[in-house]
């Protein structure tokens, strides 16, 4: 940033100033501005979750405080940094996160009954709340096969983390038109589970149909196929 105070010196009123000072002047006041606004564009965000049963006697009901062990974010990029979530009033903040993209991970109590789900992508804007739905499913019973999970309409990165927090194997996926999709699998040490991830450009795309369908068991070895919409 250019030093303004380099050029001052005294004067006399209603002394002309000289065009040199006042360039400098001006130019002094752009990359104070400029300044301003990158500062601002770091300044950290927060993410409000709050948690809902997929299934169970109450669909759609929030879960107590009792009935989760933790929520947390990890940064897209850097899944080694992992910030933890406070309960406020039945929701659960997660504070002073720089501005980018999170995967945010519920991990409910074993006696609860719930499954660990994971809501992926979620954008965090400078000096601003990020409020999103964390949806967890009814665990499976001990030696019951995992079902496949209502997909229909779901968008694609949804349904492959609905896929991924059932520990269910992913096959293919296809458009409308035939075409493969080309999906990103590795595994999230932090998290400790497998990860699926839809290229940007099909990550929205709703979900046509699943084979098998909705409430199928599928025993161990077997995948779950997709078939996404077009556009």
């Amino acid at each position: 940033m250019p030093d303004v105070f380099d050029e001052l010196k005294e004067v006399s009123p209603n002394e002309t100033i000289t065009a040199g000072a006042w360039n400098a002047l001006i130019d002094a006041i752009e990359a104070l501005y400029q300044e301003m606004a990158a500062l601002e564009s770091e300044r950290p965000g927060w993410i409000v979750v709050t948690v809902r049963a997929e299934d169970g006697e109450e669909p759609g009901r929030e879960l107590t405080g009792s009935e989760i062990s933790a929520v947390a974010a990890s940064a897209a990029a850097d899944v080694e940094q992992t910030y933890f979530g406070r309960r406020v009033r039945g929701r659960y903040v997660i504070s002073h996160l720089p501005p980018g993209l999170y995967d945010v991970r519920v991990t409910p109590t074993i006696a609860s009954g719930f499954s660990a789900a994971v809501r992926r992508g979620v954008r965090v804007q400078p000096s601003s709340a990020t409020v999103v739905d964390v949806v967890v499913s009814r665990a499976e019973e001990a030696g019951a096969l995992p079902r496949v999970p209502d997909l229909f309409n779901k968008g694609l990165q949804e349904a492959l983390d609905l896929l991924a927090g059932r520990g269910l194997a992913l096959g293919q996926v296809l458009d409308a038109h035939g075409q493969a999709v080309t999906i990103t699998t590795s595994v999230d040490e932090t998290m400790g589970a497998v990860r699926y991830t839809a290229p940007p450009d099909y990550a929205e795309r709703p979900v046509i149909s699943s084979e098998p369908g909705e409430g199928v068991e599928v025993p161990s070895g077997e995948t779950v196929n997709l078939l996404i919409s077009a556009s």
